[in-house]
């Protein structure tokens, strides 16, 4: 995780991976028309390619390995996984080769984080203890403290499984960590075990973590550390209000104010906008309390906006770089091509007389091959169609043997997501169309199976879908949205309703496709306006949503009309019909 333990994870959009064209185009170019990146990564990429430029030149393997190291830690807090394993592997393969050191056990905590934002536990565990055994050999109090505080970590995410979700185990770790720091007298470390153990407490919801946010914001005080300060500062407020102190939090929430100022990021304005939120709902002010979920919605809209704008920098740098490229080039080949011309002519007319005959051949056998690549393609489909049915049935019998109600409702949805990809698998082995499905009829089919699955056959939803052929990994990700919508109006709208109705509309508006998904479920048994923040962050079903939405690039809401509302723009890839 990161070396300031406490620190909060807050999703925030993809970014689109950017080329780097170091020979013909400065990074630090690029970056400065990249909006996307904070001012402190701006510098921090800055610096690293400068470094960079002058380790290529004296063949430094460590700075270079340094310098991907800081691409990829920046790459994981924009929550850019590819990218960001990239520049991490790329700097493993340099520094793994000289042995254990501080280096290279801090990149392999590097590697966990980025699993565990793509909730990857097992490949986490793996990474970690890799580096907690690095640390072990070469006797690093400070990389002891960060493997323990990434053990910690994992073992307090409450999105993680149950076998991982452990706060004892969580405990025991982060109580390891406050005596490497005191063994070499590092007092930000220490500050950060207090906010740690402030964050630890304030989930299992025992005061005693106001005691540990208050040691920890004396130090981030006295020594300036206003990021820190003002995360501890929110921290507690949230924890006041567990409490029904809404004085105290509400003091603090207005000190976090006063500093943001100083700060002045989009995680630090959104998260002071969503502890404003929790305030105005505790003590019942609907009024401020939507005024302040506008905001947040609108800080999401101008990050995506920026997000775009970037995006659209990084392509237009790429190809002016190219086109640059190409006209040094041309100079130097212009003479070339000429010499290159008259020969050219003569190898063509050889040629042309040659490839009559080799087309021929060609010809014959690729209508073989054809043949037998037909015979393959039934036999992997049909493999894979056993796999996805093997998967199904073992879930299936897990079902049936378990007792506990929350573990068969878990079984069971992990078995509509399967049977969603089972879905689109036979859509694209049946269809003419081996990319394409057709969405409105793949949407009917998923909403039906979860009815079905959920004991409402006789509910008739109300279907508006305007046809459409869609790539196949939008048409997963669309599926796997509304499977997770219509299973949650199946367990909290539906439930003790005596007459339940479901609405899906599916629509084209201004080259964007539009999907709205409505129950009417009572309001305090749904996931409303007002909390969904909050269940996003808790429920593994809501992120998923929210990571599904990420990968087609769109964007959504929930509001709550005579039930729950969702509504989802994105631009869909391929054609309508």
């Amino acid at each position: 995780m990161k070396q300031n333990l406490f620190f909060i994870r807050i999703p925030v959009l993809k970014k689109i991976p950017f080329i780097l064209l170091l020979a013909y185009f400065p990074l630090s170019e690029l970056i400065a028309q990249n909006q996307s990146y904070s001012e402190a990564q701006t510098k921090m990429l800055r610096e690293a390619d400068e470094g960079l430029k002058l380790a290529v030149i004296k063949k430094d393997t460590p700075k270079i390995a340094e310098a991907y190291y800081i691409h990829g830690k920046i790459e994981v807090s924009r929550h850019n996984f590819l990218e960001a394993q990239k520049w991490l592997l790329k700097s493993l393969s340099l520094i793994e080769k000289r042995g254990d050191s501080y280096e290279l056990g801090r990149l392999y905590i590097r590697l966990e984080e980025n699993e565990i934002w793509q909730l990857h536990y097992q490949n986490a565990i793996k990474y970690l203890r890799i580096a907690l055994k690095i640390f072990k050999n070469i006797e690093s109090d400070r990389g002891l403290a960060l493997a323990y505080a990434a053990f910690g970590n994992m073992y307090s995410d409450e999105n993680a499984p149950k076998p991982i979700y452990n706060l004892d185990s969580a405990l025991f770790y982060y109580s390891k960590i406050e005596p490497h720091y005191k063994k070499i007298n590092d007092q930000l470390g220490i500050a950060g075990v207090n906010a740690t153990f402030g964050n630890f407490f304030a989930k299992k919801n025992d005061i005693k973590s106001i005691e540990y946010y208050t040691k920890a914001l004396k130090y981030f005080s006295d020594n300036n550390r206003y990021p820190e300060k003002l995360q501890v500062l929110l921290a507690m407020a949230s924890t006041y209000l567990k409490f029904k102190k809404y004085g105290d939090a509400y003091q603090k929430i207005l000190e976090a104010e006063q500093l943001n100022s100083q700060v002045n990021n989009y995680q630090s304005k959104r998260k002071l906008e969503i502890t404003y939120l929790e305030y105005y709902k505790a003590i019942g002010d609907w009024k401020h309390a939507l005024k302040h979920q506008e905001v947040v919605h609108q800080l999401e809209k101008e990050d995506l906006l920026a997000d775009h704008k970037g995006a659209v920098s990084e392509l237009n740098i790429a190809y002016n770089t190219q086109k640059r490229e190409a006209q040094l080039g041309e100079k130097d080949n212009i003479i070339v091509k000429q010499n290159q011309f008259l020969v050219g002519i003569l190898i063509m007319l050889l040629g042309v007389s040659g490839l009559s005959f080799l087309y021929y051949i060609l010809y014959k056998k690729n209508k073989k091959i054809s043949l037998k690549n037909e015979v393959l393609l039934k036999e992997q489909n049909h493999r894979i169609k056993n796999n996805l049915q093997s998967i199904s049935s073992l879930l299936n019998l897990q079902s049936n043997r378990m007792v506990d109600s929350d573990a068969k409702y878990a079984v069971e949805e992990s078995k509509l997501r399967v049977e969603v990809v089972s879905n689109l698998h036979q859509k694209l082995y049946k269809g003419e169309e081996l990319a394409e499905v057709e969405l409105s009829e793949f949407i009917i089919e998923i909403v039906e199976g979860v009815l079905q699955t959920f004991g409402f056959n006789d509910l008739n939803p109300k279907y508006q879908l305007e046809r459409m052929l869609l790539a196949a990994d939008q048409t997963l990700s669309i599926g796997l949205i509304i499977n997770e919508l219509v299973t949650n109006s199946c367990k909290y709208a539906f439930k003790d309703n005596q007459s339940p109705a479901l609405t899906i509309k599916g629509f084209v508006e201004n080259d964007d496709y539009i999907i709205e998904v409505a129950d009417n479920g009572e309001k305090e048994k749904d996931f409303s306006v007002l909390n969904v923040t909050t269940e996003i962050q808790k429920s593994f079903g809501m992120r998923l949503i929210q990571m599904q939405v990420i990968q087609l690039q769109g964007t959504y809401r929930f509001y709550f009309n005579s039930g729950t509302n969702f509504i989802m723009r994105f631009t869909p890839i391929l054609c309508n019909f």
